[in-house]
């Protein structure tokens, strides 16, 4: 994975980034606040040559101190020293509880001994320390009373009794929250880069081009700006971009160049997150600024959602039309948009898909496109209803629509697979909320797209 498929994949996963991170710090503050605090206090011993008769003598002793440090080390874990350091600290402690709790060092090159105790309270780790070392140098006067070799004594001493401490050595939170907030962070990016593996997203426009194998006519930009209620109205980059669209359409015969010949264009997705909508209308208000008729007619009878995006009455519409209960011109609805006329559904009624898909929709296009106007159809998901490729196998051509942040390889594949299977073969893509990491013009999708032509012939 390159760079800037790595970044790309990051920026769009964030949101599953973030939450990861705050379920660490979340657990992180959880387990903080239930643990038990754990205390520690020192206390340091030194081995020390005492009654060297000589020179000779002192020089042996030195020569054996460091192997009876290091036994002394290994002596703290007994039990006899054990059972002292239980009865000295005054706590209601059994000897066998004190072997996880006590440690005991030796700091390489020095005679010193460090008996460090942990335990839940200040007083009770400095009185466990300092009872390890009352029992090590007991057993010591019976162990080491002098040399075996030499006339000096090695004899072990307290020299730094343990010092109450003030604070738990398990009590930096900001240190643990860190480490949880990190650990989430790795944990959301692993997930992330998973997903991307096993259902990967689309990463270029070329790639698109690549999976899908049409050509792109258009690329879209986000619109944050929009509310509720502007489906008419795009910002201007977005406006640009349709009218772009608007021409590219027209230079490949989709609309024809003259004003009094009507067309249908079905514009449709593989998932109800492609944007299909924002699409249509901000086509169709393009086409309507060249002073062109169109109408934009609402085909999800699942979700129906114009009237209430544009402050309509949501019936009568297209159910009550190919009902027969109202007339074709009694449904249609103007908008603040001249030469824009919308459809709405009419009914948020799933029962009514065998109308959508009767002779009667197609007469309704047809009296339409014999008006000279420019139809667009806003199908429902294709992986959604059955009647999505019914209406793109009626219209005269045929948009897929493909959110860059949002379509994933599998799905697209399986929409265009049943376009493929209503007979639709050639539909054009048109990528939309395209972000400004990709790069990728519509001029190199084209070129993408003429190159593997010319690899396939």
């Amino acid at each position: 994975m390159d760079l800037r498929l790595f970044l790309s994949t990051v920026v769009r996963g964030w949101l599953v980034i973030v939450a990861c991170v705050v379920l660490g710090l979340l657990l992180t503050g959880i387990a903080a606040r239930g643990q038990t605090p754990a205390y520690q206090a020192t206390t340091r011993l030194l081995l020390d040559v005492q009654s060297a008769a000589n020179l000779n003598d002192l020089a042996q002793a030195n020569s054996i101190t460091q192997q009876v440090i290091g036994n002394y080390a290994q002596l703290a874990q007994t039990s006899p020293v054990l059972e002292r350091a239980a009865s000295a600290s005054g706590l209601r402690v059994e000897a066998a509880q004190l072997s996880s709790a006590v440690t005991a060092t030796v700091p390489d090159g020095t005679s010193f001994l460090d008996v460090t105790a942990s335990w839940r309270t200040p007083d009770g780790a400095a009185s466990i320390a300092d009872g390890v070392a009352e029992g090590l140098i007991a057993e010591s006067r019976d162990l080491t009373s002098s040399s075996s070799r030499t006339q000096a004594r090695l004899v072990l001493t307290v020299v730094q009794p343990a010092i109450r401490p003030s604070v738990a050595v398990n009590s930096g939170l900001a240190q643990q929250l860190l480490i949880g907030g990190v650990v989430g962070a790795i944990v959301g990016l692993a997930l992330v880069l998973l997903r991307q593996r096993m259902d990967p997203m689309f990463q270029s426009v070329s790639q698109i081009v690549d999976v899908t194998g049409r050509p792109v006519v258009g690329t879209v930009s986000r619109d944050r700006r929009r509310s509720r209620g502007d489906l008419i109205r795009s910002s201007p980059p977005r406006s640009d971009a349709f009218r772009s669209l608007r021409a590219a359409l027209i230079g490949v015969g989709a609309i024809p160049n003259r004003d009094d010949v009507g067309t249908s264009i079905a514009v449709t997705s593989a998932s109800s997150r492609e944007g299909r909508t924002s699409v249509a209308f901000g086509l169709a208000s393009a086409l309507a600024v060249a002073r062109r008729d169109v109408v934009v007619i609402e085909t999800d009878l699942a979700h129906a959602q114009y009237a209430g995006e544009l402050s309509m009455e949501p019936e009568p519409g297209l159910v009550q039309v190919l009902s027969g209960e109202c007339t074709l011109d009694a449904a249609l609805r103007t908008t603040s948009r001249e030469g824009l006329h919308v459809l709405v559904v009419g009914a948020n009624d799933p029962a009514a898909v065998d109308l959508v898909e009767s002779d009667a929709m197609r007469q309704v296009l047809d009296s339409l496109q014999q008006r000279g106007w420019t139809v667009i159809i806003d199908t429902p998901p294709l992986l959604a209803t059955s009647h999505a490729g019914v209406l793109a196998l009626d219209a005269e051509s045929v948009l897929l629509v493909i959110d860059a942040n949002d379509a994933r390889e599998r799905e697209v594949r399986r929409g265009l697979a049943v376009l493929e299977q209503m007979g639709v073969s050639a539909p054009r893509v048109v990528v939309n909320d395209i972000p400004a990491i990709w790069g990728d013009s519509v001029a190199r999708a084209r070129g993408a797209y003429s190159r593997r032509l010319r690899t396939r012939s």
